[in-house]
């Protein structure tokens, strides 16, 4: 900085708390505030600076920055500029007018929009740079702090914004809190943003404390609450884009306050956990705790959301809304200490049979805390789930805690639970320990999905039953003609003999195989007619279903709800029963495919068991889960199977690739030579070398990795398990959504599932008695089907429908109190360690004087 040396730029004018004095800077007769901006060309721009140039020079002679930016000032601005404040005092002395002399500077309004004027006044140079002296003798001078500099003729920003954001370095809080002890205005600038917008944006935590204890003072706590864009909004979405604060100073400078608590849920969940670190700042409203404080600014909405994006802070957030009720009367109507987890009915029993014994007693209700009725001396029905329950065969210390935030039995919660993925096994583990998690997906499943399940494993199993009936009644048909195909003089023929004989008989040839077999019209195919009708309908009653879920997530703000929700191995085994309806003579071998299919399909649905089953599904999910983990071990393999395959090929190019398959996989996974090449050298190298590398390095790679998944695998079996059935419970909500059911008494929903059941089975049965279905049996199965399937969904928990109304229902949760083990010293901490050492040392020192005391006695000597 120093004397303009060279072509300056500067816009003469002012704003209108500078007006006057940058009018004497203006040409005679001439006014600069309607000044034209120029061309955003080269040329144009250099001519319009120099032209400024000359006519502010001799006003303003000195040239500094300020802000990133150049500008022109006086002697005062230089001397300030300096941070000289004797030089700054003496010319105040000769010259005190120059304390209302405005500097400027040039700005462009961005491209192709023209340039705009900037100026300020001394003390804002002072204020930016946190000068205690200079602003003293500024101030002296009858400096205002009300002073504001300007942009384009309008006031930008006074003096206390100059200080907090300190040329855009972040002020200094002594300087800040001198400056608000000397009431500087916490005044909006010209983009209506506060000082503690400013303060957030420069990201200096002790400025942002003190401009909020001060606006406190004032009254302004509005600013962080009632405003649009609230400061710490603005710093997270800074911080999304480039540069601004990180988490820690974000969860730092935030309020202790729900609406930091609803911003960070919105815009960065990562620091949740963090800031409820920092709830015992906070002040709350009276006869409130912590839970229902947060509760009363959270939506289920808002938890699922913070779920799918971070699964640590949707934990925290569920666990900060989780806390033992209110008592109204702890002498009367008291939170039972210990409550009785054996089963109380039949029903309990058998899921005592499959499960592990239940520790979590959950049921919802439309209070929030345990009432009383003090005049009727009654308590609330509700409670009995706790209170009434009878036996003291399983009696355990009991933590009654109920969650603040209502109507968590929704389709979005469940969504962003289930988007959960194992490879975080931190935040895996957190979520499905999480008790509010584990108390709704008791709630839900065994409350009403799980029959559900119960209904399509039923249809399963009769599914099953009537391919092996068709199996059997198709033998003996089959039997009964060959028997009758029998020759005299063939009399001793065995049985496959005969079958072939008939398969000639009826034009298959002696090729075709028992898919293929084309009978006469004596003979009845060999496939699954006899209970095609229900497979089909079976199939387009799954498929129909599905696509209720999808239904059902349209109007869901999860992300990948949609697909998510498909099941595709359900639609699936929908299309491929489906196909069955194609005439086998259409296409006999798809047709065949779909048979074999449907056959594999139909067993492999029994492993449905395990969501009903805990301990069935314990012992499965570690190994259908193993195939997952095996593709790296799978893919390594089949390289080596094909490369062999390829060496084989191109030394013996007159085999079939067929044959060269079947070869291969004899030679490495039997362990045996190929035959039939001649037995060259090469060949024999090459087939021991690869049967060695095979059986030695990949298969045993292979067991290795198997056993190693396994045992991981088992280790996270229950988490895993509760995954499954949240996504379980996702599945029934999302179809309760679209299903148009209403709540039946149960003795109405088990007689109408049971009269469906009873046409259905004997229609079927009558069908296969006679030899030919009745008239539109499949249409007739999939009504009766689908009414078993709507009977299910009747019989669910009155309450669960509640979602889509306006009552309010929040989850108690009874848990049983486990014994903590005891916890280990922190061995890192050398202090602690230090300490517990010397107590330890002070104590033995007692025992011994206590001892050496004792003996003394003993001896009859004097203590």
């Amino acid at each position: 900085a120093g004397p303009r040396t060279s072509a300056m730029f500067g816009w003469p004018g002012g704003g209108r708390r500078g007006a006057a004095a940058m009018a004497s800077v203006a040409p005679e007769g001439k006014t600069t505030e309607r000044c034209p901006p120029p061309r955003p060309k080269e040329a144009e721009v250099l001519e319009v600076r120099e032209a400024i140039d000359a006519r502010t020079s001799r006003d303003l002679p000195f040239d500094f920055e300020w802000n990133q930016r150049k500008c022109l000032g006086n002697e005062l601005h230089q001397a300030v500029v300096e941070g000289n404040a004797g030089e700054a005092a003496k010319i105040l002395r000769q010259q005190p007018a120059l304390i209302d002399v405005r500097f400027r500077y040039y700005t462009s309004k961005g491209e192709g929009r023209g340039f705009q004027e900037g100026s300020g006044h001394a003390i804002h140079i002072a204020a930016s740079r946190a000068s205690f002296e200079l602003t003293r003798v500024l101030l002296a001078a009858r400096a205002s702090l009300d002073s504001w500099v300007t942009r384009g003729g309008e006031d930008h920003y006074n003096v206390l914004q100059a200080g907090v954001f300190n040329e855009g370095h972040g002020g200094d809080a002594a300087y800040v809190q001198l400056l608000l002890e000397l009431r500087a205005e916490m005044r909006q600038n010209l983009l209506g943003f506060y000082p503690l917008h400013t303060a957030f944006q420069v990201g200096n935590i002790g400025v942002i404390r003190a401009l909020r204890e001060e606006g406190k003072r004032r009254g302004m706590v509005d600013i962080e609450e009632g405003v649009a864009d609230t400061p710490l909004e603005l710093a997270v979405k800074q911080s999304d884009q480039s540069g601004g604060m990180t988490d820690r100073q974000l969860v730092e400078a935030a309020p202790v306050t729900p609406y930091a608590l609803r911003t960070f849920s919105k815009y960065e969940p990562r620091c949740i956990p963090a800031w409820l670190g920092r709830l015992e700042e906070a002040v709350l409203p009276a006869n409130t705790n912590m839970a229902e404080y947060l509760a009363t600014h959270l939506t289920v909405h808002d938890i699922a959301s913070v779920l799918g994006e971070c699964a640590k802070a949707g934990d925290a957030l569920l666990k900060s809304v989780l806390s033992p009720p209110t008592v109204v009367n702890k002498a009367l109507n008291p939170l039972p200490p210990k409550v009785n987890f054996g089963p109380q009915n039949w029903s309990e029993k058998l899921y005592c049979a499959l499960n592990p014994r239940q520790e979590h007693i959950v049921t919802c209700s439309e209070e929030n805390v345990w009432k009383f009725d003090g005049a009727m001396f009654m308590k609330p029905a509700w409670q009995q789930v706790f209170t009434g329950r009878k036996g003291k065969d399983i009696v355990r210390d009991t933590s009654i805690r109920v969650c603040h935030v209502p109507n968590l039995v929704d389709a979005e919660l469940f969504c962003g639970m289930a988007a959960v993925d194992s490879v975080d096994k931190e935040a895996y583990a957190q979520i499905y320990q999480n008790p509010v998690i584990e108390g709704l997906i008791s709630y839900v499943w065994w409350g009403a999905a799980y029959k559900v399940e119960l209904v399509i494993i039923l249809f399963n199993v009769c599914g099953l039953v009537l391919l092996i009936a068709n199996l059997c009644i198709n033998g003996a048909y089959v039997d009964a003609y060959v028997n009758g195909l029998g020759d005299a003089d063939d009399d001793n023929a065995s049985a496959g003999e005969r079958r072939l004989r008939a398969a000639h008989h009826g034009g298959g040839g002696p090729m075709s195989s028992p898919g293929q077999l084309e009978f006469t019209q004596d003979l009845p195919d060999l496939n699954i007619e006899l209970c095609q009708h229900f497979i089909v309908a079976k199939g387009i009653l799954m498929c129909l279903h599905e696509l209720a879920g999808v239904w059902g997530a349209r109007g869901l703000n999860s992300k990948n709800a949609l697909t998510t929700q498909v099941s595709w191995p359900m639609i699936l085994q929908g299309l491929v029963s489906v196909a069955l309806c194609v005439p086998s003579d259409w296409m006999e071998n798809a047709h065949t495919i779909s048979c074999v299919l449907v056959i594999f399909m139909y067993w492999g649905n029994l492993l449905r068991v395990q969501y009903i089953s805990e301990l069935v599904a314990y012992a499965i999910l570690p190994l259908t889960d193993l195939i997952k983990g095996l593709v790296p071990s799978f893919t390594l393999t089949l390289l080596c199977f094909f490369s062999y395959m390829h060496v084989v090929f191109y030394l013996h190019p007159e085999s079939g690739i067929c044959d060269v398959g079947l070869d291969t996989f004899k030679t490495l996974f039997t362990g045996g030579l190929p035959e039939g090449h001649g037995g060259r050298p090469i060949d024999t190298a090459i087939a021991c070398v690869s049967v060695f590398l095979f059986t030695i390095f990949f298969l045993n790679i292979f067991i290795g990795v198997i056993t190693e998944l396994y045992s991981s695998l088992e280790a996270s079996v229950r988490l895993r398990y509760r995954q499954m059935m949240a996504e379980a419970c996702k599945n029934y909500l999302t179809r309760l959504r679209v299903i148009p059911v209403r709540k039946l008494p149960v003795g109405c929903s088990l007689a109408l599932g049971f009269v469906a059941f009873a046409v259905g089975a004997g229609l079927q049965v009558w069908s296969m008695v006679r030899g030919t279905p009745v008239y539109c049996l499949q249409l007739w199965l999939v009504v009766t089907m689908t009414i078993m399937l709507l009977a299910a969904y009747t019989q669910m928990d009155p309450q669960l429908s509640t979602a889509r109304d306006d009552r309010k229902l929040f989850l108690w949760l009874a848990s049983e109190q486990k014994p903590e083990p005891p916890r280990l010293p922190d061995i890192t901490d050398i202090e602690r360690v230090r300490c517990v050492l010397q107590q330890i040392e002070a104590d033995n020192t007692q025992l011994r004087q206590l001892l050496e005391r004792v003996l003394q006695r003993e001896k009859g000597a004097p203590p």
